[in-house]
């Protein structure tokens, strides 16, 4: 699983700069991995060709260690799974985290007005 900001995805494709979707897309079929391109628009795709978009957040979550969360929603996601012996579903799963994390973030903001990743 590879979750990239648009930043990242830019690099990983060698300079190239497509929209979220795209670079998902490429990206996943370069490397062979699922990978979610981080944007107001969040995008995830199998290295297959499967994917989803998440409008899921708000323009406050766009700090440092944001990504640090998703990552670990998906990984804490994927290692549920795997206890309830189910298959991965990486498309699927991180699709669920990004929608976690993306609704918990336009909770705070709503409520808080701020949204700062603290460990």
């Amino acid at each position: 699983m590879l979750t990239p900001h648009r930043g990242e995805a830019k690099l990983l494709l060698g300079g190239e700069d497509l929209p979220p979707l795209k670079a998902a897309r490429e990206i996943a079929a370069r490397y062979g991995a699922t990978t979610v391109v981080k944007a107001p628009v969040d995008a995830v795709c199998t290295p297959e060709g499967r994917c989803r978009e998440s409008p899921w957040g708000a323009p406050e979550m766009s700090v440092g260690g944001t990504g640090d969360v998703l990552a670990g929603v998906i990984a804490g996601f994927l290692a549920r799974r795997r206890a309830l012996g189910l298959p991965p579903d990486p498309l699927n799963t991180a699709a669920a985290a990004l929608y976690t994390v993306g609704r918990a973030g336009e909770v705070l903001v709503a409520e808080e007005g701020w949204c700062i990743p603290q460990g």
